[in-house]
């Protein structure tokens, strides 16, 4: 039975997916021996084919990422226990990858304080961040209208490789700004880990000083999303 789906991706459920092999419609499809027309996935390495016809859009039966309440929302509440969330904290799926999620962190952080943050006469929140973070952080303070309070990484200069930061670090940021008053709320501690080459940060140490501080820790674990699968729990 031939189906002939009318929305979007046009790949039609992988009737056509990009993937190298036989194009519909030829004569001899790898290893079936058939014509098929409208390009079934057999014999075009169905392992392969497989994703693309599970690519499907959020029409109603499929749910919404906006307000879920369906099969996307028991999908969240079951990577929240997977991810050891707890009963209390939600886990959302993003789109257009951790970028999304770094710059809605940053904006979620800046409007708990409010603009200008409590008492502080109007002044710019802050945002502490590594000084080699992650442009997507960048965004997110330029549109929440915060700025930033960077933090030294630790270098390894033999090498050419920029890791994590400290908690020693993050406190003598965080001091220094304080010592030259005239600053506005510090909204958020950002950090990254595991970093670009797998460096994991002292998360808990880190999470102390924000504390401390009076603002929340944000942890960018674009890198590290397979940790707890492997039984390292180095994330926030």
């Amino acid at each position: 039975r031939i189906r002939a789906p009318f929305f979007c991706p046009g790949h039609k459920q992988g009737a056509f997916p990009p993937i190298p092999g036989p194009t519909p419609g030829e004569e001899h499809l790898a290893g079936s021996g058939r014509k098929d027309g409208f390009g079934s996935a057999r014999g075009r390495r169905d392992d392969a084919a497989l994703p693309w016809r599970l690519d499907l859009p959020e029409i109603p039966d499929f749910d919404s990422l906006d307000r879920p309440g369906g099969a996307i929302k028991e999908a969240q509440e079951l990577a929240a226990e997977t991810f050891g969330a707890g009963v209390e904290v939600e886990t959302f799926f993003l789109v257009n990858g951790s970028t999304a999620g770094v710059v809605a962190s940053v904006m979620a952080a800046v409007a708990a304080v409010g603009a200008g943050g409590a008492g502080d006469a109007g002044l710019a929140p802050r945002v502490a961040v590594p000084r080699a973070v992650h442009v997507s952080a960048v965004h997110g303070l330029v549109l929440a209208g915060a700025v930033p309070v960077f933090v030294e990484p630790v270098a390894e200069l033999a090498r050419g490789i920029v890791h994590g930061v400290t908690p020693a670090g993050v406190r003598a940021a965080l001091e220094r700004e304080d010592a030259e008053g005239g600053k506005g709320t510090l909204a958020a501690v950002l950090v990254v880990s595991p970093t670009y080459h797998g460096v994991l940060a002292d998360i808990a140490g880190i999470a102390a000083v924000a504390h401390e501080f009076g603002a929340p820790l944000v942890v960018d674990e674009a890198h590290g999303a397979h940790l707890g699968g492997v039984g390292l729990r180095g994330g926030a």
